[in-house]
């Protein structure tokens, strides 16, 4: 029998947590391990209630025993924590793990588990859709229905050509990473695990992309869910760091851009953010001709805790 984990390094605010948590478990999810970057946070005490969680606050003490010291990067924090995460996911008869953000949905259109079972992959690549913010407000970041789908040539070309040269940045349509990530089998061949797909693992390893299974990526959503991720990954960065090494050259150009607006005050802000993020009717009326855009609706019941999951 398929046995699936989810492991996440999480920092966000209680309730998106639980939306995200409850979401996956009503989803089938057998484990999902959490590595709370704030050792403090809230949330450590919360899921502790719930049955099929396991919490690890990254504390001083942690970091000591596994690297002797915290890595200033989130990047480089996430990949300790994914591998330490497969370790427990092992423990627990997990046969497939995966590392995804609390700011991303799995959304199978077939059952998962049955996925998995007949796959004869090692990886299977999640099909990357980007949720797109319709307004500059949300009451949580799961609310938008509106998605962008990864184009290809003669799309891109076509929704230049009828006037959404503003619909990119850099040549890219996504605004998150570009790169899905994946559902990987816990086996000897995988002799590392990285953010988003093997680091290391032999020469045989079989890796496959699916349109079965769906990632839903919630990147920013809102101006003020925006601000804080943006705020987040500035104060990481201190001067004189090599941003390339971080950043592709389109997320590199957003924080560059975020950086100078925010010397001009919120008004700039809030002007950068309508220009990367919000659509007008017109535009998305084309890319959705160009197939695009989608609009995906889900059960927002899928949201609610099913009391079956707690102790």
């Amino acid at each position: 029998m398929e046995k699936l984990a989810i492991i996440s390094t999480v920092k966000a605010p209680l309730s998106q947590l639980q939306m995200y948590v409850n979401y996956h478990l009503n989803l089938g999810i057998d484990e999902i391990i959490l590595f709370f970057d704030d050792p403090l946070d809230e949330g450590i005490k919360f899921f502790s209630s719930y049955k099929n969680i396991t919490i690890v606050p990254c504390s001083s003490e942690y970091w000591t025993q596994k690297i002797e010291k915290r890595p200033p990067i989130s990047l480089d924090r996430q990949i300790v924590n994914v591998n330490e995460g497969v370790k427990i996911a092992t423990s627990k008869n997990c046969t497939w793990m995966t590392h995804i953000d609390c700011d991303e949905l799995i959304y199978p259109l077939k059952d998962i588990k049955q996925v998995l079972r007949n796959c004869q992959a090692d990886a299977l690549k999640f099909s990357l859709m980007e949720a797109v913010s319709e307004q500059e407000t949300y009451e949580h970041i799961f609310i938008p229905t509106l998605f962008k789908k990864r184009p290809n040539k003669l799309q891109i070309w076509a929704a230049k050509i009828l006037g959404c040269s503003q619909c990119f940045c850099e040549g890219e349509y996504f605004r998150g990473h570009n790169s899905s990530k994946m559902l990987i089998k816990i086996s000897s061949k995988i002799k590392k695990y990285g953010i988003h797909e093997p680091d290391q693992c032999d020469d045989d390893t079989l890796i496959q992309e699916t349109n079965e299974l769906r990632l839903l990526h919630y990147d920013s959503i809102g101006l003020s869910n925006w601000k804080a991720k943006f705020e987040g990954r500035a104060q990481e960065l201190v001067a004189g760091d090599n941003l390339s090494e971080f950043f592709g050259n389109y997320r590199l150009k957003q924080f560059q851009d975020y950086l100078q607006a925010r010397s001009e005050g919120d008004s700039q802000l809030a002007a950068l953010y309508k220009r990367l993020y919000i659509m007008s009717k017109r535009q998305k009326q084309i890319l959705f001709f160009l197939g695009m855009l989608e609009r995906v609706i889900l059960n927002q019941d899928c949201f609610n805790l099913v009391n079956e999951f707690t102790k």
